[in-house]
């Protein structure tokens, strides 16, 4: 389910190119910058019973809501022993390296004369700086994500890499099973973002060719849902001021259209991402296990799609009220397609907090997305 995107492709896009669809489940990261954004917090406050009051990140809106939640806890063992055999490992490392030679980069973006004419789009120094701020920013997670253990009297440096390494696998284990004539979204295309972009919470660009539409998926490994339910806030941020997600280091067909994409983000617990990974290095056709994670893709992302949908028509915000109503509309042929297969999978995937989090974020939007209509109506 995408956004209406064309492209006329880079150089690297045209290499690249994919019949994948990879997803985001949060913070997923296919560097060690990412998966750190995803693991910025331990402790688990999510599917909290919020009464008359609505939260989305920093703002509270009064509404009714009852989120009939257990408050479960993630528990992320402090260590990671032997975690992979070293034959999964390999494997693992084999998958990672392709994702990252397909990776687009900054440089690639640059200004530069060909046979007489200027092609690129941002000139040496904006790149320069973009690449600074990614370490910036990428040594301050990381600080902040040893100071977190070594308060638990752990093996900060240790751990950080280990995390950060599965992180990784598990993005390319979405880069490869996410797409192509079998994927979660059919005959998709995806591309890896560049580290600017990554940052800016798009992990991945996905395309479907025959439909025309486009998903800036951010994948995510849920440490804290508190950290999930910011990055779910991002698409009603965007609704609210009127905007999509902005992906800078893309080539597109139409370079001076405005093209409107969506977010979506895609999540899962460390513990199944632990389980998926030792799972597909055994077995990489494991066509349960591909669709399993396929359907509950597929599943959060229609949630997410739903609520928003009904937020922007309350809000009145026409332009994401029909982009939404085409991914939400391809998104659901797709899920149709395992109609038959849904019930084989429910009851696990209705176990998984990080589902949890995402349906009851959607039944937040639309309580408020009610709200708005009566104060709309009542003007």
């Amino acid at each position: 389910h995408p956004f209406l995107f064309q492209k006329k492709f880079h150089p690297r896009q045209i290499r690249n190119a994919r019949s994948v669809f990879s997803f985001g489940v949060a913070g997923v990261l296919a560097s060690a910058w990412g998966f750190l954004r995803a693991y910025d917090s331990f402790s688990l406050h999510h599917a909290r019973k919020a009464c008359d009051i609505i939260c989305f990140g920093s703002r509270c809106e009064f509404g009714t809501i009852e989120t009939h939640m257990n408050s479960p806890e993630l528990k992320m063992p402090p260590r990671i022993k032997e975690t992979f055999s070293l034959e999964e490992s390999s494997f693992l490392n084999d998958k990672l390296k392709r994702m990252k030679d397909d990776q687009l980069d900054e440089e690639e973006f640059e200004q530069r004369k060909e046979d007489g004419v200027i092609i690129g789009r941002y000139d040496a120094q904006e790149i320069l700086a973009d690449k600074k701020l990614v370490e910036e920013k990428t040594i301050r997670a990381e600080q902040n994500f040893r100071i977190k253990f070594l308060t638990q009297g752990l093996d900060a440096e240790k751990i950080t890499k280990e995390r950060m390494k599965i992180g990784e696998y598990y993005e390319a284990f979405f880069y490869q099973n996410g797409g192509g004539e079998d994927g979660i979204f059919p005959e998709a295309m995806i591309y890896k973002t560049s580290k600017t972009d990554d940052w800016n919470g798009i992990d991945f660009i996905v395309e479907t060719s025959k439909d025309h539409l486009g998903i800036a998926t951010d994948v995510t490994m849920v440490a804290d849902v508190n950290d999930l339910v910011n990055k779910l806030d991002r698409s009603k941020s965007d609704i609210d001021r009127g905007v999509f997600a902005e992906i800078k280091y893309f080539d597109f067909e139409d370079k001076n259209k405005k093209l409107k994409v969506p977010r979506a983000v895609v999540a899962a617990e460390y513990e199944s991402v632990v389980r998926t990974l030792k799972l597909w290095a055994h077995n990489e056709q494991d066509r349960n296990l591909i669709t399993g994670m396929k359907i509950k893709a597929l599943l959060e992302i229609e949630a997410q799609f739903d609520a928003e949908l009904e937020y922007a028509r309350a809000i009145n915000k026409r332009a994401h009220v029909l982009v939404l109503e085409a991914v939400l509309k391809k998104t659901r042929e797709d899920l149709n397609l395992h109609a038959h297969e849904i019930n084989k999978y429910l009851g696990k995937i209705e176990e998984d907090v990080s589902y949890q989090t995402i349906l009851s974020w959607a039944r937040s939007l639309k309580t408020l997305s009610e709200k708005k209509k009566l104060e709309r109506d009542n003007e």
